[in-house]
């Protein structure tokens, strides 16, 4: 039967991602090392608990004193793929999470190579390169980065069809693919795939201009269909770029040494593009012993990509040069070309570990195995189906049993956290309304089948178990909140209302702890009361919150007798809020990631300062009505509030909610409208 080559065989490539990860759906193994440990689970599972709740949680009041949810590119909330994968239970959806990414970015690159005019074994070869590439075994660990990776050739694919024959359904296609990418939330791939998608674009367009295009294209018409199937991403973008511009990531000084070249991909392992190696022997690796597996091909990539460029070169130009200066970026510090485009190319210098930016080298290095193996197959195996079956075998089967050589996966405890804590309830007890202080690194054991680690303890996952923390591994950290940790500890603790800090092995906190053994934890619980919620006998109105926390600095400064207002009250507030003594009485009803319920009791007019994070979008309701939300000490709220009992209810209601909920809705309507009446013509026309 002829093949037809805008085909995509998805049951030969679900099939193989089946047998690679047959040992995590159905011998109920999961991989877990390092950030899926420590983050990722914990954040997906966070998140499908509300879910199930009948709650979209927006914000996780759990980490760090509060951290948004949507707007975190790691949190994966905005990628529409993610949310299938939290139907099964437990680690279960995690593994179906890699295997649906498996076949997504080995059936885009097979789309992509489409475009080419060569024979649907090579389209395999090129497909498999990529979908079991060193890349995507590393980047398993980062399933942002891991989805955004997938989505690559089907965002190439469409580019090149759309150079080829610009129409309106194909620009809307590359719209809608290049959102699914910036969707999957990761800014160093999407920036790197977007430079790297308009160099392609421009050079390819200069090579096929004459050959194709016999009249004008309609650029107007296709940027159009484009930015309305890019519609999902520039909604999200609203609470991305809100978060951006508030953390540390874009206000403070990033050094190049220990930032921007942080994780180079290292030239004196390069035979790890042949020989790849596993981090999880005996002694667990460090990462920089092996960050060159990103660059595995297999072991019969060099030859055929040199076939391929020997052959191709014409075509496949573009490309080789865009992979060629991916590979040059990815090695960091030991070239100056990624200290230049850190320098020069905006946006460049907010990123970390350049060896990611090889992806652009792993997209090249398939789609240029394929056109090798074309070639042979033209040149030499010509009607020897037999010969080129198994020549497809010997390349192919080394890229399944390399992908468990990789990275080893685990038994499914390894993501039990509360086997591994201490009694949750005594816990709770001790930091009461409280938050806990935990130390990342108490040692927390894994294993694979053949070996055990100790990893560090992942500290996120007390938004699994309830307990508020003044800790976490947060992505991208608030900058307000980094300011406040490098107070003085005594007053960060008081500022935070930390009631207990829980360590692995003994510690001397001083006289103002007393220690509790719990297992093979210890929990040094403060004498002292630090309350959630306290009333401010003096403030000082100061605009400038660096001017503000060199104040906070000073080791006599107490946050319960002293605080620093960003804005003044107006007069009449001011007038009765300056009162003293006052009595405050004060019990937290109810919460959910949304909202938080209080109820106050004042005997005089006073300022009453809540220990929450003073982000944008929290507002405040003062016995039904309305109230202005004042920050206090650079990062908590503040509200003035009136004699006598009070119910004190916070919404997290930011601006681009509404529109965004419209918008979205309005997109979905007419994509549909427009689907329903594309097929009624096609099929009129039929």
């Amino acid at each position: 039967m002829a093949e037809n080559k805008n085909s995509i065989p998805w049951l030969f490539y679900l099939g193989t991602s089946l047998a690679v990860f047959f040992p995590c759906l159905v011998l109920g193994q999961s991989y877990f090392h390092d950030d899926l440990l420590l983050y990722y689970y914990p954040c997906r599972e966070f998140l499908k608990g509300w879910l199930l709740q009948g709650q979209f949680p927006l914000w996780n009041p759990y980490l760090a004193g509060g951290q948004p949810v949507w707007g975190d590119p790691s949190s994966l909330s905005a990628y529409p793929l993610l949310y299938p994968t939290l139907l099964p239970p437990g680690v279960y959806g995690l593994s179906l999470f890699f295997f649906i990414h498996m076949a997504l970015g080995a059936a885009g690159m097979d789309f992509f190579l489409g475009s080419f005019q060569i024979s649907g074994a090579a389209r395999r070869v090129g497909a498999l390169t990529f979908a079991l590439s060193g890349f995507f075994w590393w980047e398993i660990i980062h399933p942002n980065i891991l989805a955004a990776f997938c989505w690559l050739p089907w965002v190439m694919g469409f580019l090149e069809k759309f150079i080829q024959k610009p129409k309106p359904g194909t620009a809307f296609a590359l719209g809608l693919a290049s959102a699914m990418l910036l969707l999957s939330g990761h800014h160093q791939i999407s920036l790197w795939a977007a430079y790297g998608g308009v160099f392609y674009f421009g050079a390819r367009y200069l090579q096929l201009r004459k050959e194709i295009h016999r009249s004008p294209p309609p650029w107007l018409a296709g940027l159009g269909y484009f930015l309305w199937g890019f519609t999902p991403a520039l909604l999200w973008m609203a609470p991305a770029l809100e978060l951006l511009f508030r953390s540390e990531r874009l206000n403070s000084p990033l050094d190049y040494s220990t930032f921007n070249a942080d994780f180079s991909l290292d030239p004196r392992h390069l035979s790890q593009f042949l020989f790849p190696a596993n981090p999880l022997q005996a002694q667990a690796l460090s990462y920089p012993d092996y960050l060159d597996d990103c660059g595995w091909l297999g072991l019969w990539a060099p030859l055929l990509v040199l076939a391929g460029l020997a052959r191709r070169w014409r075509d496949g130009a573009p490309l080789a040069v865009l992979a060629l200066f991916s590979l040059a970026l990815a090695f960091g510090s030991y070239t100056p070309l990624h200290h230049w485009a850190c320098e020069w190319l905006p946006g460049f210098g907010l990123t970390r570990s350049p060896s990611r930016y090889i992806f652009f080298y792993t997209f090249g290095g398939a789609a240029f195995a394929a056109m090798g193996f074309n070639q042979v197959e033209t040149a030499w195996l010509r009607n020897r189906k037999a010969i080129l079956c198994v020549l497809e075998a010997a390349i192919v089967l080394p890229l399944v049993a390399g992908s468990w050589m990789i990275l080893s996966p685990g038994p499914a405890s390894n993501f039990e956290y509360s086997a591994q804590m201490p009694p949750v309830q005594r816990l709770q007890q001790a930091i009461c309304e409280g938050r806990l202080s935990i130390d990342t690194h108490i040692p927390y054991e894994t294993r694979t089948s053949r070996y055990r680690y100790l990893a560090k303890f992942p500290a996120d996952c007390a938004s699994l178990l309830g307990l508020h923390t003044a800790s976490g591994y947060v992505s991208i950290n608030l900058e307000s909140y980094r300011q406040i940790e490098g107070l003085p500890m005594e007053t960060f603790l008081r500022l935070m209302a930390v009631k207990g800090l829980l360590t692995g092995q003994p510690r001397d906190f001083g006289p103002d702890f007393t220690r509790e053994d719990l297992e093979n934890f210890q929990l040094y619980k403060a004498r002292e009361d630090r309350p959630l919620v306290w009333v401010l006998p003096k403030w000082i109105v100061e605009p400038n919150d660096l001017t503000a926390l060199a104040a906070m600095r000073d080791p006599g400064f107490n946050p319960y007798q002293m605080g620093y207002l960003s804005e003044g009250l107006t007069e009449g507030i001011e007038s009765q809020a300056a009162r003293a003594p006052r009595l405050l009485q004060w019990e937290k009803t109810e919460e959910d990631p949304n909202e938080e319920f209080f109820k106050i009791r004042l005997d005089q007019s006073g300022l009453v300062v809540f220990s929450e994070a003073a982000y944008p979008g929290w507002k405040a309701w003062v016995d039904g009505s309305p109230a202005k939300v004042y920050t206090a000490d650079t990062y908590l709220r503040c509200l003035a509030l009136g004699a006598g009992e009070h119910e004190v209810r916070f919404y997290y209601r930011p601006w681009w909610l509404a529109p965004s909920l419209l918008i979205g809705f309005l997109w979905i309507i007419s994509v549909g409208v427009w689907i329903y009446f594309r097929f009624k013509d096609e099929k009129v026309l039929k």
